[in-house]
């Protein structure tokens, strides 16, 4: 008898290979259960960034007052906008999201919570220059996962991101165990890049695997 408790669609998300084309048709399938589907193995990777959100030290080099409702966020893989809910729930007024998967921003839209949405958005990819120091804070939910994005996808992140703003991740533990997610972020803050505020290591995602959640400050 197997133990694998993951969810069969989760499964099959980890045999995507990064693949651009597999990703969205793998999503446009799955958008309309989704939130039924992560509901039902407790997915709670939004909970677990958000308090990590709400409780960061102090530092001389961030900028952002996460008190502040009005601060400019990107939701990037907001999917059917879990996240953005999340954020809405709790006051904040001035969130724009992104996703791979057409169908998926089309749920996320029916939640009327986001400025701005936009589709086809692959962050293994330089992003469009008109977001570059765009954010106060960019947050990465359940994209750091096996078979989407690669480590060095960090670095978009940054790109969104202004100095002295926050970068907030997820990594699923199989994608930290699997990929050389932790060099990639030591080696940013060799460059002075960014500068690791916070990791909280292990802590809640779904029934079958817990995460490391992440939080950087932008210096360049």
């Amino acid at each position: 008898m197997s133990n694998d408790k993951r969810h069969p669609r989760v499964k099959e998300a980890f045999q995507l290979d990064g693949d651009e084309q597999a990703i969205k048709e793998f999503y446009a399938d799955w958008a309309e259960n989704y939130d039924k589907d992560t509901s039902g193995i407790h997915y709670s990777a939004c909970q677990s960034t958000y308090d990590l959100f709400t409780r960061l030290p102090d530092s001389e080099y961030l900028t952002v007052d996460v008190n502040d409702k009005s601060i400019r966020i990107m939701d990037i893989g907001c999917g059917t906008g879990l996240m953005g809910k999340k954020l809405a729930d709790h006051g904040y007024s001035n969130v724009d999201g992104c996703d791979i998967s057409l169908e998926m921003v089309q749920q996320a839209d029916k939640l009327d919570i986001y400025n701005e949405l936009t589709a086809d958005i692959d962050i293994n990819q330089p992003i469009n220059p008109d977001w570059r120091d765009r954010y106060d804070v960019s947050m990465s939910v359940g994209v750091f996962t096996p078979g989407h994005v690669d480590p060095e996808a960090l670095n978009q992140l940054i790109d969104m991101t202004r100095s002295g703003g926050l970068i907030l991740v997820s990594t699923r533990l199989a994608y930290y165990d699997s990929t050389n997610y932790q060099q990639v972020s030591d080696q940013l803050e060799k460059d002075n890049k960014i500068k690791l505020l916070n990791v909280d290591k292990d802590r809640p995602y779904t029934d079958d695997s817990p995460a490391h959640y992440w939080a950087y400050v932008v210096l360049s």
